[in-house]
């Protein structure tokens, strides 16, 4: 007997007559995290067509299920609608470690839960094997609470356009992952969504978010597989290597949880001009080629551009477009920035302009464009309307080198200026003066003038000690010099 099992003896030893009871309790092995795999018997267990979730007879092992238990619902062995159960009604919350539906093998007949909700264990699942080849309803799920990670996963071999819904509001603590291999938009989240955790999707075959929520506003999207937005939406992060499809002109905004995340997939048009806006304090990095049309915006943070885009683009107060990307259009706008390269780098645009207000970064290391010092290179129009240049300096050019900043493409004029810098105007970074040009080419280019002395501490102090035998000399002489 262990040590533990016979203290606890010793302490409830009285009454006698409790003591067989206890020992045996005692020696019990500890109940199992998941206690139970319970099966609808369905169509082929005597179980009445549209039961209540908590009539025993319908279930094997007897009994509705319990706290932990696995949940299979397999309607395969059905051949058609009629002799497949349609819908079970939930006590008003079911705890189960995971559920697994088996949907009919033909005919009209789905699976609705309805009640609830749902809530799943740490690690719970939620599987629907949609084998219905007709183009019936989809099974559907109510609400459900996450308690820890959790996958929602479809697998069909039919070809039924709708195939598992989320009806009701999925709750609690993720992170959730959405698993789909088909059919096309077959795993549908259907409502405003509440979840905390990040949220990742997966599989060969395409996840819709019907309203704006599906995703919670703050939960960071990892898109490895394919997702659908039929709605204007706004999600904490985005990631991955997916493909995103936005429906009709409605945006998707980016970045309300402030961190900083890459999307090497594709962004795209769904039946519209889909378009993309950044916020948060965070930077997006697109490394694809994204193919959506509608307006990119850049309010807040940095949208780092590695790829393409093919929508024009809007940088606005707070915000700072950046990368060796290629755009169909930039504006900058007063208190936005322009920062070419990832350090130093080329962006490619076709029209550039640069507000009042606006800010053009530019970093110059080296000699060599690209890898050394920043460009913008443009293929339409160049408009400055008094923006400020800023430029970073990390070394010390010779004079006579120039830095072509804006490569315009020749068959235009830049029109306007940098704020305080007209045509030909000399300016100082650090020790070095630059000379400025907008007609040369049609480019903007800065040229190395030279470096500009710092006296030494001693060339200080002799300077010092000038002055002040100038000034004791020129009050000696007031002191001699009489008024006639």
């Amino acid at each position: 007997m262990c040590r533990h099992a016979f203290l606890a003896i010793i302490a409830f030893a009285r009454p006698v007559a409790a003591f067989p009871a206890l020992f045996i309790l005692l020696l019990l092995p500890p109940t199992p995290a998941f206690a139970a795999t319970k099966n609808l018997n369905g169509s082929v267990g005597g179980c009445p067509l549209g039961s209540n979730w908590s009539t025993s007879a319908c279930w094997t092992p007897a009994g509705a299920p319990g706290t932990g238990d696995d949940v299979v619902i397999d309607m395969s062995q059905g051949a058609g609608g009629a002799a497949c159960p349609t819908n079970y009604d939930l006590p008003s919350t079911v705890q189960l470690h995971s559920l697994t539906m088996n949907s009919c093998n033909g005919g009209g007949g789905i699976l609705a839960i309805a009640g609830g909700p749902i809530v799943l264990q740490s690690g719970g699942t939620i599987t629907d094997t949609f084998n219905n080849a007709n183009t019936s309803p989809a099974d559907s799920v109510p609400g459900v609470t996450l308690n820890g990670s959790t996958t929602f996963s479809l697998a069909t071999s039919g070809g039924n356009a709708d195939a598992l819904h989320f009806t009701g509001a999925i709750t609690g603590t993720g992170p959730l992952t959405l698993s789909s291999t088909g059919p096309t938009d077959g795993l549908q989240l259907l409502t405003v969504n509440s979840y905390t955790g990040a949220t990742t999707v997966s599989g060969t075959a395409r996840v819709r978010f019907d309203v704006n929520g599906a995703v919670p506003t703050s939960s960071a999207l990892t898109v490895n597989g394919s997702a659908l937005f039929q709605a204007a939406s706004t999600i904490g992060s985005l990631a991955g290597g997916g493909n995103v499809f936005m429906n009709g002109s409605n945006a998707l905004t980016v970045g309300g949880d402030n961190t900083s995340t890459t999307f090497s997939g594709v962004y795209q048009n769904s039946g519209g001009a889909a378009a993309l806006t950044k916020a948060g304090t965070g930077t997006l990095t697109l490394s694809g080629a994204n193919t959506y049309t509608g307006a990119t915006t850049v309010n807040a943070g940095t949208l780092a551009v590695n790829g393409s885009i093919a929508s024009p683009v809007t940088v606005n107060s707070g915000g700072t477009l950046g990368g060796t990307g290629t755009f169909n259009a930039v504006t900058v706008n007063n208190g936005g920035t322009l920062g070419p390269g990832l350090s130093t780098g080329i962006m490619n645009t076709g029209n550039l302009t640069l507000t009042s207000g606006s800010t053009l970064t530019i970093e110059i290391n080296g000699p060599t464009v690209g890898t050394q010092y920043d460009q913008v290179n443009v293929t339409g129009t160049v408009t400055l309307g008094g923006a400020t240049l800023n430029v970073v300096l990390g070394f010390t050019p010779t004079a006579g080198q120039v830095f072509t900043i804006i490569n315009n493409d020749s068959t235009d004029a830049v029109t306007g200026t940098f704020a305080g810098l007209p045509e030909g105007a000399t300016f100082t970074v650090g020790s070095t003066q630059f000379h400025i040009s907008y007609v040369g080419s049609n480019d903007v280019t800065l040229t190395a003038v030279g470096t500009q002395a710092i006296p030494t501490l001693s060339e200080w102090a002799q300077l010092a000690m000038v002055a002040l035998l100038v000034g004791g000399g020129l009050l000696a002489l007031r002191r001699h010099v009489r008024p006639a």
